[in-house]
């Protein structure tokens, strides 16, 4: 998974770029094109798509080692 570049499925993509559209509109009254929104867009994912991932990753891990951590301790409570 190294060095994967963020993919974005057609409809998700189209989402996005419709979000950033609407968003730019309502909070600096700016109004921008869809070639536009599309470029940020991918600047975006590429400048930050990865930090996010695996900002989510880390995140995943420490929730599973917590759960990993409970449930060993749930076992040892079932010990006779």
């Amino acid at each position: 998974m190294k060095n994967k570049a963020l993919e974005l499925d057609r409809d998700r993509k189209k989402s996005l770029i419709d979000g950033l559209i609407a968003y730019i509109d309502d909070e600096w009254d700016q109004e921008i094109g869809l070639l536009k929104a599309e470029l940020l867009l991918d600047f975006l994912t590429d400048h930050m798509g990865k930090e996010l991932y695996n900002r989510g990753v880390e995140d995943s891990r420490q929730f599973l080692m917590k759960r990993m951590e409970d449930t060993e301790l749930d076992m040892d409570q079932l010990k006779i």
